[in-house]
């Protein structure tokens, strides 16, 4: 399938190449599906997988707005605004990055389930955060 020009864009502006998958499980936890993407039926990007690339930022996520999960673990991020343009959000990810108290900007994130913020430099939860339907939260090693 081509790829969307969303991906095109995204890909162009921060200098990666992201592969589409078709597996049903979006499993973070295998190496070999590191820069995946993951489509519904419809054509509209649902899953994004940065892991590992060594970003220190990432342009143009406003760019996926269905997005349902989102994937940016052992990058070099010591910042990251999300906020309404992510209705659909469910698991964000983001363990083993430089994050701080004052470097995470979360809001409206009403559908986020499940919020991995594992080894950074955290010593508390944003207080922009308002997640009615969170159900796993984890800060393991801040």
């Amino acid at each position: 399938m081509k790829k969307p020009n969303n991906i095109l864009n995204f890909e162009i502006s921060n200098k990666i190449e992201l592969t589409e998958t078709s597996s049903p499980v979006f499993d973070i936890r295998e190496k070999e599906k590191q820069n995946i993407y993951k489509l519904d039926k419809n054509g509209n990007i649902i899953a994004l997988n940065l892991c590992n690339n060594g970003f220190d930022k990432i342009q143009g996520l406003i760019l996926f707005p269905d997005l349902e999960e989102l994937y940016l673990n052992g990058n070099q991020l010591e910042y990251l605004f999300i906020r309404d343009f992510f209705p659909n959000l469910k698991v964000l990810h983001i363990s083993d990055n430089l994050l701080n108290d004052d470097s995470l900007d979360f809001y409206y994130l009403d559908n986020l389930e499940e919020l991995y913020l594992n080894n950074n430099k955290l010593t508390g939860i944003p207080q922009s955060t308002h997640f009615p339907n969170l159900k796993v939260l984890s800060l393991a090693q801040n």
